[in-house]
């Protein structure tokens, strides 16, 4: 056995026309501090929010994270609805 891995940083990207842009999108704002993965599709001011977001999509607004929230942190994981769209 060897290691042939490698370990990449955590960073943030989005895609436009299929291209892979470094950084976040112009519709995300705030402080991005901890924040990493692809944000395309999300939108909003994600100040104190953390996590990957990968995956995720929607407008951080519709989570009516307070100033309190913001200021304890807000890990992703916890504004994910796990429910199933039918």
């Amino acid at each position: 056995m060897r290691r042939a891995l490698k370990k990449g940083k955590p960073g943030m990207y989005h895609y436009i026309a299929g291209q892979k842009i470094p950084g976040p999108p112009p519709s995300v704002s705030g402080d991005l501090t901890g924040v990493h993965g692809n944000l395309s599709g999300v939108s909003g001011d994600l100040s104190g929010v953390w996590g990957n977001l990968t995956g995720v999509q929607g407008d951080l607004s519709d989570c009516d994270l307070s100033d309190r929230d913001r200021q304890k942190g807000v890990d992703i994981r916890d504004l994910i609805d796990e429910k199933e769209e039918k």
